[in-house]
């Protein structure tokens, strides 16, 4: 076992604490999510809430559509995208071995966001296969730049960390650019480009989290069938060639997972920063780096973490709500600073 094997081993030893630490979450998670459907404009009893989920027919038709038909599906889409984001932020951190690393650095989110600038600006319909419009076209822009991502990256020999960055970077600018020519050419519609990209789950209903959930599913599951392999990638490259395993196939794959999650959460979500950066950090601390487990726990805490948000954004202001990504922007910049000192010490 090489010197670098022996640290990470030793980071890895924390298997009864987190093991602890899982079925604690798995039941404060439920709880967290008690208290987002219970509060709001509306206040219901925790009673309520319970009875309108197990036995609909014995409380208040209104009170039963607010619980059932709009905080509910708001709490899951706000699970989804938060561990979505969550877990993504973790692997790209761990393929490029850089705790800066965030799922928006692909640049597919710039893609979401000139689709939905595209569908403001034209007044696409309201409803596209079911879909708000400007949901669909911001899908439909994140789509087109994960695959032209993936055309940059075709040729093997170039798939490098350095080059995934750069790669990134160029299409992040390149959208941003066109947003910005957009917004120039349309002042009448440009609070609500500037709105959207705040980043919001106030849409949430049953459709979203129908279009969410198999991506999501998908998503996760390609990176927790590459967590070993990325184990050993992160320790050292040469080490993981020596093992027999692909870093230019267990890349790609990581790539397309979290393209394929930050395509659907960007879409219907907008842009929520500073989630997959802290929440993998903050979770990296507790559970060491076995991605295994670092994958798991950074989709639950992430997941609690903007249920709380959003919680927030919706309480902090009444009537009026704020976006979720300036809660998440106030918390994480803080906690971005401290991990910038942390990885200069």
């Amino acid at each position: 076992m090489t010197e670098k094997e022996k640290v990470f081993a030793a980071l890895c030893k924390k298997e009864k604490f987190t093991k602890h630490l899982f079925f604690l979450f798995l039941t404060i998670l439920p709880f967290v999510g008690l208290i987002c459907i219970s509060n709001g404009a509306v206040d219901l009893s925790l009673k309520k809430v319970l009875s309108a989920v197990f036995s609909p027919g014995k409380i208040d038709t209104t009170e039963s559509l607010i619980i059932m038909q709009i905080r509910l599906p708001r709490l899951i889409c706000c699970i989804l995208c938060g561990g979505a984001l969550g877990i993504s932020g973790a692997a790209l951190q761990g393929l490029f071995r850089n705790s800066l690393s965030d799922p928006y650095m692909t640049g597919i989110s710039s893609g979401a966001t000139f689709g939905a600038a595209i569908s403001i600006f034209l007044g696409a319909g309201n409803n596209i296969l079911g879909f708000a419009g400007t949901a669909a076209c911001a899908f439909i822009g994140a789509v087109v730049t994960a695959l032209i991502f993936f055309c940059l990256l075709w040729n093997e020999n170039k798939v490098t960390p350095g080059f995934i960055l750069l790669a990134g970077l160029s299409i992040n600018l390149f959208f941003s650019g066109l947003v910005s020519l957009l917004m120039f050419l349309n002042h009448e519609k440009l609070d609500q480009v500037v709105l959207w990209t705040m980043g919001s789950l106030a849409s949430s209903c049953w459709n979203e989290v129908l279009f969410l959930l198999p991506g999501i599913i998908v998503g996760c599951a390609l990176l927790l069938f590459c967590a070993k392999d990325l184990d050993i990638i992160s320790i050292d490259e040469e080490l993981a060639k020596s093992r027999g395993i692909n870093i230019t196939k267990c890349r790609y794959t990581i790539l397309l997972a979290c393209a394929l999650t930050v395509a659907v959460t960007s879409a219907f979500s907008g842009i929520i920063g500073f989630v997959g950066l802290i929440i993998p950090n903050a979770v990296r601390i507790i559970t060491g780096p076995k991605h295994s487990r670092l994958f798991i726990f950074s989709f639950i805490f992430a997941a609690a973490f903007l249920s709380i948000c959003d919680l927030f954004a919706r309480c902090v202001m009444p009537p009026a709500e704020l976006p979720v990504g300036i809660i998440t922007s106030l918390l994480g910049i803080p906690a971005f600073i401290v991990i910038l000192f942390r990885n200069k010490s």
